[in-house]
């Protein structure tokens, strides 16, 4: 019925609506144009929706796998890096739902944003990350992906710090990114690896391993792995996300319910053939997810805000996730993904008004206590509650343990290379530091 033509002309509507629609803010923000808040919000439900479209018709019309060359993109020595697709199922769907959450979002954040000063720059942003999400579903190389990822990963540190006038929130967005550039070094590490491996970074084809480059092949795995917890949130990056709220709720609904999360196993299952063949990488992707697991569920249930139970509860979901993956149960991983995804994003929508219900229905509180603090408290000795109460408060000293472990160490090296220049203060919002301007201009 469809040819190779008909689906490329379609995955160039799934890369160029996003990049000219991002084009198009980016140059209406630099001239400082006025435009229309209803304009911009009809304009990214548009969008959105013909992202829907066309992931529903790639999954359902679209072969089980097909590869299409697009477009050059740039040459290193006699590498040539090319725009080229590779359509599945698996990257269909999780187009498909992506942009069903960017309609949802677009469309709230018209009545919540209504009137604010960055009302311009949040379209932009999720914009960007629109784009980034359509190069992580279909890139056929690793390289085009890994670029994606990157675009992703700056939307979601930009909009952490959104609100440019809140010290928190330069302070959370900083936190937010040095974890991301860690876990992205071991992508980066995967990338050379795999390089080196096949001469390409190619996702379309299964990868057979020569006797002499098993070990290799393992650590290109493992740094895969290591590489997809940082976004994921999951252990040993797990001091980030609940604290990643500083930005408007209908980013948090995106990025830390609906989509940035659950890039982790998405990446995870979209190279499934690289690492699953090893007994070892499964079993420490079933740690670490069953780790951050029991983790999450245990410091989550002493948090005294909304949007930390959310955060801590989204990613004890994600190490599931993992374990699940782990354990070769593909469908099911997706099938928890995309209910996960749907559920978490609805729940940090109304969670400004989850208070505001519980007031107003006496009943909805009695048994929202009953099912939150009911289960887990009956299967545990009261001897072991009290031991690892104010454990789980202070987070089982994560914070502090990476202090100790990397922010101190990295500091140090910093101000030996250059001590004139380095200092161990966390950064200030600008706003902060006009004021300090002004103080000192007053005195």
């Amino acid at each position: 019925m469809f040819n190779e033509l008909h689906f490329k002309w379609v995955m160039t509507l799934v890369l160029g609506a996003p990049a000219l629609w991002v084009a198009f803010l980016g140059i209406a923000s630099a001239l400082s144009l006025n435009l229309r808040e209803s304009w911009l919000r009809s304009a990214a439900l548009t969008v959105g929706w013909l992202g829907v479209a066309t992931g529903l018709f790639l999954f359902f019309f679209a072969p089980h796998s097909m590869a299409l060359e697009q477009l050059p993109w740039f040459s290193v020595g006699d590498y040539d890096y090319s725009v080229s697709m590779f359509i599945t199922p698996v990257a269909a769907w999780f187009y498909t739902l992506t942009s069903f959450l960017f309609v949802a979002i677009a469309a709230f954040s018209g009545n919540y944003l209504h009137r604010d000063s960055g009302y311009r720059r949040f379209f932009l942003l999720t914009s960007i990350a629109n784009f980034g999400i359509s190069l992580i579903c279909f890139a056929k190389s690793g390289d085009l992906l890994f670029f994606g990822w990157e675009l992703v990963g700056l939307a979601s540190f930009l909009l952490i710090g959104f609100f440019q006038n809140h010290e928190s929130a330069a302070r959370q967005s900083l936190n937010a990114m040095v974890n991301y550039r860690i876990a992205d070094g071991f992508l980066i590490i995967a990338l050379l690896f795999w390089h080196a491996l096949q001469g390409n970074a190619d996702l379309s084809g299964y990868h057979v391993m020569a006797a002499d480059q098993q070990t290799l092949w393992w650590c290109t795995g493992l740094c895969l792995i290591l590489g997809s917890l940082g976004k994921a949130g999951q252990f040993p990056f797990v001091t980030w996300l609940p604290r990643a709220m500083e930005g408007p709720t209908p980013s948090s609904a995106l990025f830390y319910g609906g989509i940035s999360v659950h890039l982790g196993p998405f990446l995870l299952l979209r190279t499934q053939n690289m690492w699953s063949h090893s007994f070892s990488l499964c079993a420490v992707l079933f740690c670490i997810g069953g780790l951050t697991a029991v983790y999450a569920t245990l410091v989550g249930r002493t948090q005294a805000n909304v949007k930390g139970q959310l955060g801590y509860a989204v990613m004890s979901q994600i190490g599931l996730m993992l374990v699940e993956i782990a354990l070769g149960w593909r469908h099911l991983a997706i099938i928890h993904l995309t209910g996960h995804a749907l559920l978490r994003t609805w729940q940090y929508l109304r969670a400004s008004s989850f208070i505001q219900d519980l007031a107003e229905n006496r009943h909805l509180f009695e048994w929202f206590r009953a099912e939150r603090f009911g289960y887990l408290e009956g299967l545990l000795p009261p001897s072991w509650e009290r031991t690892l109460y104010p454990y789980a408060v202070q987070g089982f000293h994560v914070s502090s343990l990476q202090r100790w472990l990397v922010v101190r160490p990295i500091l140090r090296l910093a101000k030996w290379l250059n001590p004139k220049r380095v200092n161990n203060r966390a950064p200030i919002a600008p706003s902060k530091l006009a004021q300090n301007e002004v103080g000192k201009e007053s005195a």
